[in-house]
């Protein structure tokens, strides 16, 4: 719920923004205005890739079923740092982790790093992947216990 709102509101900031830059561009030269409009139809195609983001979380795993998983085989993870797990499983950038969290990339990054020092993936393994392992494992044991 909290990621919806700060995409509400970070979708109301960019339309704010938008109809600045519009109105700049209706107040400038030829030229000054045609930049600006190519900054407002750029901004414009960042968002549907992001839309497109936020479709494809809301298609994977629910957030439940990943957590219970996760739970199960690291209990002392706090719920942030399950957070920071949750959206390295999807396979959001850094930065898309960053501005959802509203924080930095480099605090994304050091947040991961003592993440994967405390989970220990084996064989060096990121933690994405080591995510991906754990979950195909968990959900392979259950088919195999209802079979």
């Amino acid at each position: 719920m909290q990621e919806l709102l700060l995409y509400k509101l970070k979708m109301y900031d960019l339309l704010e923004y938008i109809q600045e830059l519009i109105a700049k561009a209706k107040n400038s030269d030829a030229e000054e205005g045609e930049e600006i409009l190519d900054e407002v139809v750029m901004l414009i195609n960042h968002e549907f890739q992001s839309k497109h983001k936020m479709e494809i979380i809301q298609d994977n795993l629910k957030p439940d079923e990943f957590f219970k998983i996760l739970r199960k085989n690291h209990s002392n993870l706090t719920f942030g740092q399950e957070q920071m797990c949750y959206y390295d499983y999807l396979g959001l950038s850094r930065k898309e982790i960053s501005i959802l969290l509203n924080v930095s990339i480099r605090t994304v990054e050091n947040r991961i790093y003592f993440i994967s020092k405390s989970i220990k993936p084996i064989d060096n393994k990121t933690l994405r992947s080591y995510l991906l392992d754990l979950v195909s494992i968990d959900d392979a044991s259950i088919i195999n216990k209802s079979s």
